[in-house]
């Protein structure tokens, strides 16, 4: 749960944007309980519980109508010249919303060689199930990471390969930190959620690092 590296990125300003191609400023969000139930059937069935990241995820997305972007200062670019962007660049308003439509599009062709494809879970756009004889593969997106839950590596790498073809998508192996959450799997095959980083900021932000820790905080009376 700490910065692994830094880096710098060519953004738009969104809030000077101007016509109606920012109205639709979601971007795919898994929801909170799909998460949760993810983790649960890995724990419950022994499932293998993996999770991966598309890099430059926005980047990969067409725009569906033109925009043009002002140059930023120190470039070199003409008094009066606008940039036409060819890509969905990040602080677009539809960025979100295009980069979605295009990875649920991929997303949706995988399995189609061997049944009907990644289908949609009832209620959760952001979350798709597969399924392959008794081999079944359940996946979760926020933004750009990938959760993943599979009793076959055999079908999760697959889909892996398939989704290589349009993006760039890393395999980080066993689930770690996703969200800023700790996951930690337990011999017994239990899997524990922590979130010791976050409480551990907020201590020191508030300047209670050395405090003194009580079961209860007030004396009782």
């Amino acid at each position: 749960n700490k910065p692994i590296r830094y880096k710098a990125r060519f953004v738009a300003r969104c809030f000077q944007q101007e016509g109606l191609e920012f109205i639709d400023t979601f971007a795919p969000v898994a929801h909170p309980v799909t998460i949760r139930t993810i983790v649960a059937l890995a724990a419950t069935n022994g499932w293998a519980l993996k999770q991966s990241d598309v890099k430059t995820a926005y980047l990969n997305a067409e725009l569906d109508e033109p925009i043009y972007l002002e140059p930023p200062a120190g470039l070199g670019v003409p008094q009066g010249k606008l940039w036409k962007l060819r890509r969905a660049v990040y602080g677009l308003g539809a960025a979100g919303r295009l980069w979605w439509k295009l990875f649920a599009q991929k997303n949706r062709d995988f399995g189609r060689d061997f049944g009907e494809g990644m289908q949609v879970v009832t209620d959760d756009e952001c979350s798709y199930v597969v399924r392959r004889g008794d081999e079944i593969l359940v996946i979760a997106i926020v933004v750009d990471d990938v959760l993943q839950v599979t009793n076959s590596e055999k079908l999760r790498l697959e889909w892996l390969e398939h989704m290589r073809e349009f993006f760039t998508v890393s395999d980080d192996g066993d689930l770690n930190w996703y969200l800023g959450v700790n996951f930690v799997k337990q011999s017994n095959g239990d899997i524990i959620a922590k979130q010791e980083a976050y409480v551990d900021r907020c201590l020191e932000r508030y300047g209670l690092t050395d405090a003194k820790p009580k079961s209860v905080p007030l004396p009782p009376k």
